[in-house]
């Protein structure tokens, strides 16, 4: 978790937190930027692809909606 996240979530106290696997797309970087992925222990830190999981994405921006309505009603 990003070290700011607690604070921020302290802040402005949301319904829930998730941090979700992202996307590296290579050709969207600058030439320093790709130059450091390139680096070994990047490369297993940092693997290009998309790692985006969109069902559970969709099921947790669902159980989001769902508190949302609730309080709504």
């Amino acid at each position: 978790m990003p070290k700011d996240v607690p604070r921020l979530i302290e802040e402005i106290r949301p319904i829930d937190h998730r941090v979700f696997f992202g996307a590296l797309d290579l050709r969207k970087l600058t030439v320093p930027e790709r130059s450091f992925t390139k680096l070994p222990a990047t490369k297993a830190v940092l693997p290009a692809g998309d790692f985006r999981d969109w069902a559970e994405i969709d099921a947790w921006a669902g159980t989001i909606a769902g508190v949302l309505a609730e309080r709504r009603a």
